[in-house]
């Protein structure tokens, strides 16, 4: 059962690619392989792990306004319903940079290829799973035939990287433990109020909502914590041309510290906190691909 949930889940996510083809027509391409910035009338900004135009102008409108500076050319939003419209976005040309996370990294790159330009480092991107203190668990072994709550198939912190902590503790995600997809808030609240014995994602998540709801780790224990996972990445549209692609990256590596700044000014990225911009390294990628084909996920990609 716990395998079809996961199939029909995943089945879900890649029909997107089939249908979202039509979220975008309103919005104008740019010129054809424009040499220069200036040749441009506007760039248009996605961000994969944001839902909806309102939270992306809420954690992101202060980036947005800095990032107008440094590339002197205005920018828009092209809001995202899933991280897979990004990519579908990329391929019909209706955006020319978009900030990925390294699994939508992974599945844009299974569809196009995308120029990478730069990666923005997280110092505590790291998943962890944590359970209730009273509730008798204090490791991953105890949790076979336990209900666990994570954020959303394909995530990197709260999917695949609690599923390596899993799948390193001897435990098949498929059989020994219930999966539930509950979001990312949602899946915090139902580990405070006890509906699930325990809770997979990102360490920053956990820190945040109970340090704000005022319980503290001898509450909520961490009983296991992965290694430091690959940084996101700024990807610009191919048909962009490297050359544009350069410029991008060379204004913003050099305007590092103001956008790096406003990136991190909201409370919806704080992940993003003393946080540097870095050139982009392939390998990194490595385990999230490989993770990818341990789950048998790689069957279903285009």
């Amino acid at each position: 059962m716990m395998k079809r949930r996961h199939a029909i889940a995943y089945i879900g996510l890649f029909f997107l690619w089939l249908t979202g083809c039509t979220l975008f027509k309103r919005r104008s391409p740019p010129p054809s392989n424009p040499a220069t910035l200036h040749e441009l009338d506007r760039l248009r900004f996605a961000v994969t792990d944001v839902q909806g135009e309102e939270q992306l102008k809420r954690d992101y409108e202060q980036f947005r306004q800095v990032l107008e500076e440094v590339l002197e050319k205005k920018i828009d939003f092209v809001p995202v319903q899933h991280y897979t419209d990004a990519a579908i976005a990329l391929q019909l040309n209706k955006v020319d940079l978009v900030l990925a996370g390294p699994s939508e990294y992974f599945l844009i790159s299974t569809r196009s290829r995308e120029l990478p330009i730069l990666s923005i480092t997280r110092p505590n991107y790291y998943s962890a799973i944590a359970v209730a203190a009273v509730s008798g668990i204090e490791s991953l072994s105890d949790l076979k035939g336990k209900t666990i709550a994570m954020v959303k198939v394909g995530s990197t912190s709260g999917h695949l990287g609690t599923t390596k902590l899993l799948l390193d503790a001897g435990l098949n995600p498929k059989s020994d433990c219930k999966i539930v997809m509950l979001g990312r808030e949602g899946s915090l609240e139902a580990l405070k109020n006890g509906e699930v014995d325990a809770w997979g994602g990102s360490l920053t998540d956990y820190e945040t909502f109970f340090n704000s709801e005022g319980f503290s780790e001898t509450d909520f224990p961490i009983i296991a914590r992965g290694e430091l996972l690959p940084d996101d990445i700024f990807l610009v549209n191919q048909q962009l041309g490297e050359e544009l692609a350069r410029d991008i990256k060379t204004r913003m590596f050099d305007a590092q510290n103001k956008l790096l700044t406003a990136i991190a000014a909201t409370e919806g990225n704080q992940k993003y906190r003393n946080s540097r911009f870095v050139n982009f390294d392939a390998s990194q990628y490595e385990a999230i691909v490989n993770l990818y084909h341990n789950l048998g996920y790689t069957d279903s990609l285009p």
